[in-house]
């Protein structure tokens, strides 16, 4: 009888109901890993992705604002696949406005999504990874984190700190084997920026050194090349085509 082949690596992607997340899930399950997907307000996306995949998935659902739910979704996937020796954190959102008419609450939520999300599952798996001192964490900030953009304080405020959870997280972690990065990713052609308006459109534009927004296609390979080295930690590489913002 023919030994069993060994598990395949697990991976977890949050915000897997995105372009980017998506794209993400697509690229690790090309490289044969099982893939967790989350997803919250539109878990059907995440399942949409998961059918194309030809490797073990699991989808699951959480606010990921909510450390219990988080944890517990990171189980599901754990227990349906296996441990996680990867996390890519693309789950975020914006509502952009003036910090003097956004409203606190606003304000917070967007914070709560981007930042406290991505502390959750970094939560959430960490555990595991620095038990088996084996790991991979990629984070994903923005440029707008980088260089501030006004109307965008809460957004900034949250990426920015992603930077500063991304390179503490590298140094408390680097020991166990375990490396945390991030990616920056410019403007990526989605129903986000589908729904900007052309005057904002030509505006961010003509920013860009490369005159054009980016894809998810073009911002996975670096999410890729810092999965599969085991050397590069504590690093925020910027995928923006140029962004001045």
């Amino acid at each position: 009888m023919a030994p069993a082949s060994d598990p395949a690596p697990v991976a977890w992607v949050t915000g897997a109901s995105g372009s980017l997340g998506g794209e993400v899930a697509r690229d690790l399950a090309r490289r044969g890993f099982a893939v967790g997907l989350h997803a919250h307000r539109h878990p059907e996306r995440a399942r949409e992705v998961a059918a194309t995949l030809d490797t073990a998935t699991s989808v699951v659902t959480a606010d990921l604002t909510d450390a219990a739910a988080t944890a517990q979704a990171a189980a599901a996937v754990e227990q349906a696949l296996g441990p996680i020796g990867v996390l890519v954190a693309c789950a975020g959102s914006r509502d952009d406005g003036l910090l003097i008419a956004q409203s606190p609450e606003r304000w917070v939520d967007v914070v709560g999504v981007n930042l406290f999300g991505s502390y959750h599952a970094c939560r959430a798996v960490l555990p595991g990874m620095l038990k088996r001192r084996s790991g991979r964490v990629v984070l994903i900030t923005s440029p707008i984190g980088l260089q501030g953009n006004a109307g965008q304080t809460a957004y900034a405020s949250a990426k920015a700190g992603i930077v500063g959870l991304t390179r503490s997280l590298a140094r408390e972690c680097g020991g166990r084997g375990v490396t945390v990065n991030a990616v920056a990713p410019g403007f990526i052609d989605s129903d986000i920026t589908a729904g900007l308006s052309d005057e904002v459109r030509e505006g961010l534009l003509r920013r860009i050194d490369l005159g054009r927004f980016t894809t998810a296609a073009e911002v996975v390979p670096t999410i890729a090349y810092l999965v599969d080295n085991g050397y590069v930690t504590g690093q925020v590489i910027s995928v923006d085509g140029g962004a001045h913002l």
